[in-house]
Parts: structure tokens; sequence; C-alpha cells
């Protein structure tokens, strides 16, 4: 019944969060804040981001960063 509707505010969620991120990000290389990629590189990660579930991206960075103390204590 509300399939449509669902699925369109999901695709423009994504797409638009994909757009925002990969946009940052390339800005922020530009500026010299973050490594410099192409365009598309951003748009890439944005995409990869945008899907990826909140909850297990932190418990996964959480395990990765264990060691580092800098990204220890940002988590």
């Amino acid at each position: 019944k509300n399939c449509g509707a669902i699925a369109s505010y999901a695709f423009i969620g994504t797409a638009s969060s994909t757009l925002v991120i990969g946009l940052v990000m390339w800005l922020g290389g530009l500026a010299g804040a973050c490594a410099q990629l192409s365009f598309l590189e951003t748009l890439l990660f944005g995409a990869i981001v945008s899907a990826t579930d909140p909850v297990s991206l932190a418990s996964l960075l959480q395990r990765v960063c264990s060691s580092v103390p800098a990204c220890s204590t940002a988590m």
C-alpha cells in the first residue's frame, strides 16, 4: 500500500545524503582539511556511508580503532 512512498523517500534520502557527503568531502579536500580525492571518489564514499547502518558502523569503528589513541577517544 505505501511501498511506493517508502521507496521514493528511501531513494531521495540516500541520494541526497550521498550528494551532501560527497560535496563536503570534495570541498574539504580542496581546502586541505582531508585527503584530496576526485569528485567521483567522494560520491562513491558518500554512497557507501549513506547506505550503511550507523549503529553497525560505529561498532565496527570501535573494534578497528581500539588500538589508535586518537580514534578511540573520539568513539
